[in-house]
């Protein structure tokens, strides 16, 4: 399977990218040998590889194009194998400054080369603390000081040995505490959906001086300080939903230093704040709408969108950032929203997306015949695709008094799921409970389920939400 792998290695590589590897592979980095042979070889029998080429098919394409034996081949792959692999080494550590000094201290450290250490630790050192936060910033710091406080010691330097074995232990905890409340949100928002999680996290729960400790940390380092009082804030808002002064305070923290994060670190804090408003409004606090929509248009002002890249249907922020936006009537900002950042959405999903999402703007303003042009559109690939345009079928149908239809389309759908049971089981049930709040609305329409039998049912409804259409409905009946 080597040649696989090299084939999914170098489908990765720009262009520029393999130019340059054709020029290293000529260097005779392994065993001497001039490489650049079989990568033009390789490069030139690409249109005719996919995925499903097998192992023995491409070895005789190459074979081929070289005109040597298929043995000889298998030899030169193998090589060629260790030279792709030094070669993405290289990329990586060639655009990641930080790993790349990293990998220097542990040379020079265990060469005990203590001189060059010293100048790459000043460099690293600034590096980090002068750099906006990632995820990996307080790690990378307990590690560097982990390194230092080592190279102090066997150098009998007592003193700076102490000194950076505290920074070492500070870092190292504050490092820990960020992980330990992620990974406790994440475990609030889990169980926010009936998927019950358990972790050896639950251990430490009430155990840990986390306000103390972030107080003490404060005047060492202000990024760290405002990272762990925003996450602090953000979990205490989750395991405590009823109490919004946290969100709003990890709201007003975020807002005033975000400055100090990269991209990526201040995205995920965003998407901490929005997916809580959600959590409020599956409760029925319809008044984090608007909340919703200020952390969107904020994030998308500062060009943070990269989750739209993710194809994840069962947490589709693309859907999410719409449904908001249809919620408060802004029907512009929802069509400029598609028209600006479908083309962020994986290829595969795109246009399916594209055209689910602009029917349901055209139902919200009641364009019927507008909103089944798109939805005859979507050409339902997954079962995600084909269950979105089913609901939104029965939506429409039941808005336009084709009851029937609407029936007709809930049958269909049943089926459907019936067949389809390798359905997560979370969402199966989201499905099914849907199913059965479309099939009482349209049943009540047209007589056959009295006003009193329908709210007894609605009453009986926990979980998970009822659509936002139909509670409408309902609320109206009351």
């Amino acid at each position: 399977m080597i040649s696989l792998k090299i084939y999914l290695a170098l489908s990765k590589l720009s262009d520029k990218e393999l130019k340059r590897f054709e020029k290293f592979a000529s260097s005779k980095f392994i065993n001497g040998r001039d490489l650049s042979g079989i990568v033009k070889a390789i490069r030139s029998v690409s249109p005719k590889v996919s995925l499903h080429t097998s192992n023995k098919e491409y070895i005789s394409l190459i074979s081929g194009k070289l005109k040597i034996k298929e043995s000889v081949t298998v030899n030169r792959l193998s090589d060629l194998n260790k030279l792709v692999e030094f070669f993405l080494i290289l990329n990586i550590t060639g655009s990641n400054k930080v790993r790349k000094n990293s990998l220097l201290l542990e040379y020079y450290l265990n060469e005990k080369n203590y001189s060059s250490f010293e100048s790459v630790f000043l460099e690293q050192e600034k590096l980090l603390l002068n750099s906006k936060y990632s995820f990996n910033s307080l790690h990378n710091l307990a590690q560097l000081y982990e390194d230092a406080s080592r190279k102090y010691f066997e150098t009998f330097e007592y003193d700076k040995y102490l000194l950076f074995n505290q920074k070492k232990n500070d870092y190292s905890v504050a490092d820990f505490i960020i992980n330990f409340l992620r990974s406790s949100i994440e475990i609030c928002q889990q169980n926010f959906y009936h998927k019950e999680t358990v972790s050896g996290y639950s251990v430490f729960d009430n155990k840990i001086d986390i306000p103390g400790f972030i107080k003490n940390f404060k005047s060492e380092d202000v990024k760290a300080d405002f990272l762990m009082q925003i996450l602090y804030n953000s979990y205490l808002s989750y395991v405590n939903p009823d109490k919004e002064e946290y969100y709003f305070k990890t709201v007003k923290l975020h807002a005033g230093s975000n400055k100090y994060f990269d991209d990526l670190l201040n995205n995920f804090l965003y998407l901490l704040n929005i997916n809580y408003c959600i959590h409020k409004i599956n409760l029925k606090k319809y008044e984090f709408y608007n909340e919703a929509f200020q952390l969107i248009n904020s994030k998308l002002k500062e060009n943070l969108y990269s989750e739209l890249r993710i194809a994840n249907h069962l947490s589709s922020s693309f859907r999410n950032y719409i449904n908001v936006g249809l919620r408060l009537n802004k029907y512009k900002w929802v069509n400029d929203f598609i028209d600006k950042y479908e083309k962020y959405l994986p290829a595969k999903i795109r246009n399916d997306d594209r055209n689910l999402n602009k029917a349901k703007l055209h139902i919200h303003k009641k364009e019927f015949p507008k909103a089944l042009e798109y939805l005859n559109s979507v050409k339902k690939t997954n079962i995600f695709q084909y269950t979105d345009s089913s609901f939104l079928k029965i939506r429409l149908y039941y808005f336009m008094n084709k009851h029937e239809e609407a029936l007709e389309e809930i049958t269909r759908l049943k089926s459907y799921i019936n067949y389809h049971r390798e359905t997560p089981e979370f969402y199966l049930s989201k499905l099914l409970n849907h199913l059965k709040d479309s099939d009482r609305i349209v049943k009540y329409s047209i007589g056959l389920i009295s006003r009193q039998d329908l709210l007894y049912y609605y009453s009986k409804r926990k979980f998970p939400p009822i659509p936002a259409w139909i509670d409408e409905i309902i609320m109206n009946l009351k």
